[in-house]
């Protein structure tokens, strides 16, 4: 084993480490069993295991809470890089630990009175653990440490920067053993006392067996030693037993090396099994998965084209539709454009004529109008003629007075007859004027009559746009109607879908099923391996 103490760094990342008691425990019992003061120094082992635990906390590097340990192995092979099969090992505890929502946060190792520090095999081990978890820990024991008064025997460690690969430093980090707070800690502590009484191992490794045969002790080379011969039949009777006690020891050696690779062959060939149930449940996990998108792709990719298929269908209706209100409105302006254009035109010929009419009435009038004003200015100018010959009449005798008198009298009154006259001439011709405004009023009857005929082909038309209207909304109401029945093919197959999602859900109970049947079986590969 080579030291690389110089990379260790006094950096802090601030972060600490809580180890449970019955996880310090088991690590402790795991490392005095192959490295206390009851064995001698080459018999030390190095041991190796997993730490068990959770996070706690923000930030990259969390808080690590160790709950339990798992002894794993020892001997020389500690000092090589973790191996598949290893890994292997490590996600097996990973998945007995899961139901606990505890994973692997790390490794514990010993280095048996060779001091406390990350070797450069123990940074490339630690490489693995904090790649994919930053906060992962590696724990180093030594159990010389343990005669130093209030030291626990171990430290922790944690690479600066895992980047670096093999290059990079480590540092110690804050670690707490919380002290036992129930009796079942102590009971543990007796179970380990009456274990070393009965020589029994106080803790096994994972995938490790009782020995049948126990620790066989070989004889020291001192006892093998040739000494002078004494005739003794003590020492005879001895040498007779050891001579026993070592054919036996020979004859049952192979047997245990035989034993011990026949066991391990078992044991390679169940992982090598487990591996590969795994790897097929993998493989049908990802058939069954891929089936099942391959379905749900279908589906879904089918009921996308059913709406799109929908939609148009309805766009083309709903445009049909728009196309003929359109026409239809056109052909109701084409008609009120043409019913306006008759009535005006009838309108303006009977404006026409009866402005011809009074027209012609209007100048009559004028000109009877004209007479009459001239009639009225020449009788103005008579009798101011007769004035002033009356001035002048005045001024002769009495007699001359009065025959003027009578004379004047005799034509006021022709003049009174002839004013009533033209009096009544007027008369008349207001009379004929009032006779055609009763012709005009009759002639507007008639045109209004004419609109009144006109009125009813607009009803008809009117009429027959209803119709229209009302075919339309037929037409309205069947497209309604196949919608309808599109919805409730789309209800029909949105229930198809949640048989579908059911059925999906049985199969998954049911791979839940296989599953556990799966773990079961793993428990039974596993005690038939224990």
């Amino acid at each position: 084993m080579r030291k690389v103490r110089s990379r260790k760094s006094n950096l802090s990342d601030n972060s600490k480490v809580i180890i449970k008691p019955e996880a310090y425990y088991k690590m402790l019992v795991h490392v005095l069993r192959f490295g206390a003061k009851t064995i001698r120094g080459q018999g030390y082992k190095e041991v190796m295991g997993i730490l068990i635990g959770r996070l706690e906390g923000e930030g990259t590097i969390k808080d690590v809470i160790i709950e339990d340990a798992v002894p794993v192995s020892h001997g020389g092979s500690i000092e090589v890089r973790f191996a598949p099969e290893d890994y292997a090992t490590f996600s097996m505890i990973d998945e007995k630990f899961a139901k606990e929502n505890l994973f692997s946060v790390g490794w514990f190792h010993s280095h048996p009175g060779l001091d406390i520090f990350f070797s450069s095999t123990d940074i490339m081990n630690q490489l693995g653990w904090q790649t994919p978890n930053p906060s992962a820990i590696g724990i180093v024991f030594d159990h010389t440490y343990l005669d130093r008064p209030g030291d626990l025997g171990f430290r922790t460690f944690r690479l600066d920067d895992p980047s670096k690969g093999e290059a990079s430093g480590y540092h110690e980090v804050e670690t707490i053993v919380e002290p036992p707070d129930s009796l079942k800690f102590y009971e543990k502590i007796i179970s380990l006392i009456s274990s070393v009484h009965t020589k029994e191992p106080p803790i096994l490794e994972l995938n490790e067996k009782p020995n049948l045969f126990g620790e066989i002790l070989f004889p020291s080379d001192g006892d093998l030693m040739v000494e002078m011969p004494q005739i003794s039949t003590e020492k005879i009777v001895n040498m007779i037993k050891m001579g026993f006690f070592n054919i036996i020891e020979s004859l049952i050696e192979p047997v245990i090396r035989q034993y011990n690779k026949w066991s391990q062959n078992i044991l390679k060939n169940i992982s090598s099994q487990n591996l590969l149930i795994k790897r097929n449940l993998v493989d049908v996990k990802t058939t069954i998965n891929d089936q099942l998108n391959e379905v749900q792709n279908t589906y879904s990719t089918k009921l996308k084209n059913l709406f799109n298929e929908m939609d148009y269908y309805i766009d083309d209706r709903f445009d049909s539709i728009d196309v003929k209100l359109e026409t239809i409105e056109e052909e109701v302006s084409q008609l009120e454009q043409t019913l306006t254009d008759d009535i005006s035109n009838k309108i303006n010929i009977m404006i026409k004529e009866m402005r011809n009419d009074f027209s012609k009435t209007y100048q009559s009038n004028l000109t009877n109008l004209e007479h009459l004003r001239e009639n009225i200015s020449k009788s103005k100018e008579f009798f101011t003629q007769q004035e002033e010959l009356l001035k002048k009449i005045e001024v002769q005798p009495e007699k001359i007075q009065a025959i003027l008198k009578k004379e004047i009298g005799n034509y006021l009154t022709t003049a009174n007859d002839d004013f009533n006259k033209n009096y009544e001439n007027l008369n008349k011709i207001i009379n004929n004027s009032e006779e055609r405004a009763e012709k005009v009023e009759s002639k507007l009857a008639d045109s209004l009559s004419i609109l009144e005929s006109s009125v009813e082909p607009l009803e008809q038309k009117i009429n027959n746009l209803n119709t229209d209207k009302k075919v339309l909304q037929n037409k309205i109401d069947k497209a309604t109607s196949q919608i309808n029945e599109k919805d409730k093919k789309i209800e029909s197959l949105e229930n198809d879908n949640k048989n579908l999602s059911e059925e999906m859900k049985k199969e998954k109970k049911e791979n839940e099923k296989l599953r556990e049947k799966l773990k079961k079986l793993e428990k039974k590969v596993e005690k038939n391996a224990k």
